[in-house]
């Protein structure tokens, strides 16, 4: 009976200083404040520009994550809207981060728009964005991701080459 009783107190224990921590982070962890460079690094690696107009809110439960809010990104070096949501929420699953892997539960998409298009060469804005970066070392982190929720998506797809243009939506 000791035992159990040591056990107990000692998983009280934990859950009282794992409910600190996450007071802890959620009271002093702003994202809000890493937002300039989140652009800066998105425009200096892929030459588009990143708005991201809502507040980034953390949340805990029932799986850490994020809520970007409403965001867009350009064309390739130009300011024309590529893509643009109206919000983005992203959650992770904690217990594989432990042992350096990313899995995302969940992307849960509103109010996407995007623009496609394949250039008369054959070429399509999205190259940039799907080109791999040779020059930089390979990450350690195994990346997974569990599913995507999209709910009220248009896309448009125009083809230069052949003349013809689509649409999808909802």
């Amino acid at each position: 009976m000791k035992i159990l009783k040591y056990v107990l107190i000692a998983l009280g224990a934990v859950a009282v200083i794992a409910g600190g921590l996450v007071a802890y982070v959620a009271a002093t962890f702003d994202p809000n404040a890493y937002k300039p460079e989140i652009i800066r690094l998105v425009k200096e690696s892929k030459q588009r520009t990143l708005r991201l107009d809502g507040d980034i809110k953390l949340a805990f439960w029932p799986g850490i994550g994020a809520d970007l809010g409403r965001l867009s990104l350009s064309e390739f070096r130009s300011d024309k809207e590529f893509a643009a949501v109206e919000s983005v929420r992203v959650s992770l699953a904690l217990m594989p981060l432990l042992s350096k892997q990313l899995v995302v539960n969940e992307i849960a998409v509103k109010g996407a728009r995007l623009s496609l298009v394949r250039f008369k060469d054959g070429r399509m804005n999205i190259d940039d964005l799907l080109a791999r970066d040779e020059t930089k070392p390979q990450s350690q982190f195994k990346f997974d991701i569990d599913h995507i929720a999209l709910e009220n998506a248009a896309l448009d797809f125009r083809d230069e080459a052949a003349g013809a243009q689509y649409a999808l939506s909802r």
